[in-house]
């Protein structure tokens, strides 16, 4: 019969072999101890509290319950897999994006809502969310890997989605262009190149700081402001402006085919090359 247990840590420098699972209805790390998730998966039926250390070197965390990180968190190459169910509201306090805060990968895979609170979270590798709701409540996220929206929803509040890989290719698939979808605030401030698997909704500003933004071809909605400082690659897609605020285009920008949508919202004044 499988047992899970409430779990507050002393010292453990390895809790999870090769392949294996460990399973508890809720972890405390307390200040000036440590837990070391070395490879395998820990399912935590219930919450995380770190005020010490936090290791997850190659392995993985499924929980249910709440994360609340005030100590330091070193995410490894490891997946955190938020899985809390219908109806369950499961938030996230990172403790802040510098290090010690950092995730690797973080999936949202649960039914219920996954939704941040305090603090921005910053994400070294890839972000999905492929069920139930995913709730930014407003605060930024900075993202090195792949977007990726199979399913559920998107709500980003008015914060910012920042991704900063500074070699390589981010693949941002939205999953949509409803307000389940969309992003408020969108910057690609990397050196690496940030391209679109399909189309995408900015319901303010979008800005592109270094590097290459490769719309791939795919339709691009914007409802404020365009910002382009690096490189703008179009591969023959739309790029649409829309809503009634003031749309300010800046930078050396060539565009494939270029939409002013006044009938969906109303009049629609864009002005270009403005400071």
């Amino acid at each position: 019969m499988k047992r899970n247990l409430i779990l507050t840590i002393v010292t453990l420098s390895v809790l999870v072999a090769a392949a294996g699972e460990v399973f508890a209805a809720g972890i405390t790390i307390p200040a000036s101890s440590s837990l070391n998730v070395n490879t395998g998966t820990l399912n935590v039926a219930g919450d995380i509290t770190n005020a010490g250390t936090l290791l997850l070197t190659s392995g993985s965390i499924t929980l249910t319950g709440n994360w609340t990180n005030s100590g330091t968190f070193t995410a490894g190459t490891g997946t955190v897999n938020f899985t809390g169910g219908t109806g369950v509201t499961q938030t996230l306090n990172s403790g802040g994006t510098g290090t010690g805060k950092l995730f690797w990968h973080l999936t949202h895979s649960g039914a219920g809502t996954l939704q941040l609170v305090t603090n921005a979270i910053d994400i070294d590798g890839n972000f999905t969310n492929s069920a139930g709701a995913f709730n930014a409540n407003g605060l930024a996220i900075v993202c090195a890997g792949n977007w990726t929206k199979t399913g559920g929803t998107f709500t980003s509040g008015t914060g910012t989605v920042t991704f900063d890989a500074e070699s390589g290719t981010q693949q941002v698939t939205s999953g949509g262009v409803t307000d389940n979808d969309d992003f408020y605030n969108i910057t690609h401030s990397g050196a690496g190149t940030l391209q679109q698997q399909d189309a995408m909704l900015v319901t303010h500003d979008l800005v592109n700081s270094a590097g290459t933004w490769d719309a791939n071809g795919k339709d691009l909605t914007i409802y404020e402001d365009f910002s382009n400082t690096a490189t703008f690659t179009h591969n023959n897609n739309t790029v649409t402006f829309r809503g009634t605020a003031q749309s300010d285009i800046t930078g050396n920008n060539t565009f494939y085919n270029l939409t002013i949508d006044t009938n969906t919202d109303g009049a629609k004044t864009v002005r270009f090359g403005a400071d």
